[in-house]
């Protein structure tokens, strides 16, 4: 603000008063009006409107993310299921007027929710989509934005991960999405076939230049990103 307009980057959106409060770079409000990032909401009920998470907010009877508005089944119990953002991304060096500079996390929103009836899913594409699968009663976010699971399926984000038996997985690295369970391997929603999970570890690399690189390894070898046998030699 510049004390006269309130601004969301270069957008300005509302004049400014006190009551102007902001919650997170995506949701804000003020005594008469609900704002998402530089759009005024339209048929909100400012009343009863909450921000939930760096995701979904909602009033008493929408519920809104950046992929808009939708009306879910039983809104007086819907609620978040994570943070709200996207967890595998690296975070960013921001530089300051001063000298200064420091390191934040990229705050992209992807998450989970769910009411009485259906669980919800948000990854920053498109709109926010129900999981007509997932039971919202044995229903578990990662908080990563990425995983979740329930008694019969694991998710990375919409997809549900084939062969992945939801009481044994376990996640590895969140930014590589490795991951596996009692008897099976994958990278994200792919299943690396052939991997033997017992001697199964996280094998770096960095090369001649310094960047580093993360394979998944076993007594068998190395995989590649996409689940195929690798010798170091053509790593």
């Amino acid at each position: 603000s510049d004390g006269k307009n309130v601004y969301w980057l270069t957008s300005l959106i509302a004049p400014y008063d006190e009551s102007f409060v902001v919650y997170n770079d995506i949701f804000a409000k003020n005594s008469k009006d609900c704002f998402m990032q530089n759009m005024k909401l339209k048929n909100v009920d400012c009343d009863s409107f909450k921000v939930l998470n760096h995701c979904f907010s909602k009033d008493n009877k929408y519920v809104w993310c950046i992929g808009g508005k939708f009306e879910p089944v039983d809104i007086s119990t819907f609620d978040v299921c994570d943070d709200g953002f996207n967890k595998s991304l690296s975070d960013r060096e921001v530089y300051f007027s001063d000298g200064s500079h420091s390191k934040i996390a990229k705050k992209i929103s992807s998450g989970y929710a769910k009411d009485s009836k259906q669980v919800y899913c948000y990854d920053y594409s498109g709109k926010a989509v129900i999981l007509k699968n997932a039971s919202p009663s044995t229903f578990v976010s990662n908080n990563d934005g990425n995983f979740s699971w329930d008694h019969q399926f694991v998710l990375k984000k919409k997809k549900m991960i084939k062969n992945a038996d939801a009481k044994t997985w376990k996640l590895l690295d969140i930014n590589e999405g490795f991951s596996h369970d009692a008897t099976h391997v994958f990278r994200f929603d792919k299943q690396f076939v052939g991997a033997d999970v017992d001697t199964l570890k996280i094998f770096y690399f960095t090369n001649m230049k310094g960047s580093s690189f993360k394979f998944l390894k076993d007594k068998n070898g190395i995989f590649d990103e996409y689940g195929n046998r690798i010798t170091l030699a053509e790593i």
